[in-house]
């Protein structure tokens, strides 16, 4: 994804909130807490994860527009919390190679 693609996803997102009228207060971080965890579990509903039933469907194309929606919600909640584009980047960045640092020393 081109880094410009992020600033556009988090600007329109805003925009769009705006125009809805969004309050970004605890309710509104608990409500979008609460959506993401949903499409999460729509996500859980286009892979086989039941060990025990058989002739299980991966449906890729749902799981990727769940996968949207989940996005749409984190972004949204990022917003709330007064994140921008450039400091989700860099508190993911930072976590990211924090991780490779875990890993690499056996965590």
């Amino acid at each position: 994804m081109h880094s410009d693609n992020l600033y556009k996803m988090f600007r329109i997102q805003k925009e769009f909130q705006e125009q809805l009228g969004a309050k970004y207060d605890i309710q509104y971080q608990k409500d979008m807490i609460l959506a993401a965890h949903a499409e999460l579990d729509e996500c859980l509903q286009c892979i086989p994860w039941k060990p025990w039933k058989k002739n299980q469907k991966y449906d890729l194309e749902s799981l990727q527009i769940e996968i949207v929606d989940v996005m749409h919600f984190l972004i949204n909640l990022s917003i709330s919390c007064d994140m921008t584009a450039t400091k989700f980047y860099t508190l993911y960045m930072k976590k990211h190679l924090r991780n490779r640092v875990r890993q690499k020393e056996g965590y």
